[in-house]
């Protein structure tokens, strides 16, 4: 592995393990879990979205991850399953983001998240390490899963419910840009089934 590869594989358990103290300090300090969660991922977009990856493969690279590269045949169920499993899901378990503003940020948020969060899980590990089954696509899966614990720690929705709803999505997401070699409708999908949970 080259340094960059070893960088990449061994950061995601620093990343839940910094956010989980983030997410935990920001309740402490506001008392407030809707509060601490905005607090939380205003650290969490910068620093782990955008400065990691910019400082890993640099600026050049960071755009390679979104080429055109369109899905064929039946890859464009691993784009359309995850918006259509959270729709069809906030139909079962109303979902209620407390009133219109609170949905506006998060359909908002919705497009920095699926952009940052797809670079930093999905397209820093299609560029560095290509066609590898385990560390380009099984392993950053398993940790977008585990991430969520951070999160989930100070929300709402139960933590288990949350990490094994994103294992479900990684898991498409993943496997459409590994095949694809591109984050493009990766960060589509991303954005589209967060703007669905957000408007339900």
């Amino acid at each position: 592995m080259s340094v960059r590869q070893k960088i990449a594989y061994l950061m995601p358990p620093m990343i839940v393990l910094s956010m989980l103290g983030v997410f935990q300090a920001a309740l402490f300090i506001l008392k407030d879990r809707q509060l601490a969660w905005y607090a939380g991922f205003l650290v969490y977009w910068p620093v782990w979205g955008v400065l990691y990856p910019l400082l890993l493969i640099g600026k050049e690279n960071l755009l390679s991850l979104f080429r055109n590269k369109v899905p064929r045949g039946w890859e464009w169920l691993l784009f359309s399953l995850p918006p259509i499993m959270v729709f069809l899901g906030t139909m079962v378990i109303r979902y209620d983001p407390s009133g219109l503003p609170t949905r506006i940020i998060l359909v908002i948020t919705s497009f920095l998240t699926g952009t940052l969060e797809e670079i930093l899980w999905r397209g820093l590990f299609v560029y560095l390490f290509p066609k590898q089954l385990v560390n380009g696509y099984l392993w950053p899966a398993l940790w977008f899963a585990l991430w969520h614990f951070a999160p989930g720690t100070i929300s709402n929705v139960p933590t288990v419910s949350l990490m094994a709803g994103a294992l479900v999505l990684g898991l498409c997401w993943g496997l459409l840009a590994y095949r694809t070699g591109t984050i493009r409708w990766t960060a589509l999908s991303h954005i589209l089934t967060g703007v669905f949970r957000s408007i339900m």
